[in-house]
C-alpha cells in the first residue's frame, strides 16, 4: 500500500462513518456505518483511504470528549497491531494533532506479562524501574499535516450529527 503514502486527501469529499460511532451511544445501536462520496467513480484507493481517515477521526472524536472533560493528554502510546503501520500512526497523529509514540516491542500484552512474571519471580523488585529498562520508544510521529485535516474532521462530525438526527425520523 505504498500509494497511500503519496495519496493526498481526496478533494472530492469521500468519507466513511464507522459503526463504532453508533456503538458508543446505547440509544443509537440501530445505526450502521457507511461510505459517503460525491464522485460518481471513486477508486479502490479512495475507499481504503476514506476508511482509514474515518477510523482515525473516531480517535479525534474521543479526544474531543476527553478535552471537554478538561483532561489534558499530550501524547498517545500505541501498541499492538495498530502500531505496526507507519501510515496508520501518521494519519492518527495528523488527524488528532497529537504525538503518537510507538514502542519498539509492539506486543505489549506479552511484554507486560513478562514484566509481571519477572517481578513475581523476584528477578526484578521495582515495577517502574523494570518498565524503564524493558520498554523503549521505537518511533514518534509528530502531527505534520493537521491543518489540512481540520476541515475534514469538522465535516466528518457534522455528517455524523446529521445522520444521528435522521436515524430517528
Amino acid at each position: 500500500m505504498r500509494w497511500l503514502k503519496v495519496f493526498r486527501r481526496d478533494p472530492r469529499g469521500f468519507t466513511s462513518i464507522h459503526t463504532s460511532w453508533a456503538q458508543e451511544r446505547p440509544s443509537t445501536t440501530h445505526m450502521q456505518g457507511g461510505l459517503l462520496w460525491n464522485d460518481p467513480r471513486p477508486s479502490e484507493k479512495h475507499f481504503i483511504k476514506a476508511i482509514l481517515e474515518g477510523a482515525a477521526s473516531q480517535y479525534a472524536g474521543a479526544m474531543r470528549i476527553i478535552s471537554d472533560l478538561r483532561v489534558k493528554i499530550g501524547k498517545i502510546t500505541v501498541v499492538g497491531g495498530e502500531a505496526k503501520s507507519d501510515l496508520w500512526s501518521r494519519l492518527k497523529a495528523d488527524i488528532m494533532n497529537m504525538l503518537i509514540i510507538v514502542t519498539k516491542i509492539k506486543d505489549a500484552i506479552t511484554l507486560g506479562s513478562a514484566i509481571l512474571a519477572l517481578i513475581g519471580l523476584g528477578i526484578y523488585s521495582n515495577f517502574e524501574k523494570t518498565v524503564k529498562n524493558l520498554v523503549s520508544i521505537g518511533k514518534i510521529y509528530d502531527p505534520e499535516t493537521h491543518r489540512k485535516y481540520l476541515e475534514f474532521v469538522e465535516r466528518h462530525w457534522e455528517i455524523c450529527r446529521k445522520l444521528f438526527l435522521l436515524s430517528y425520523i
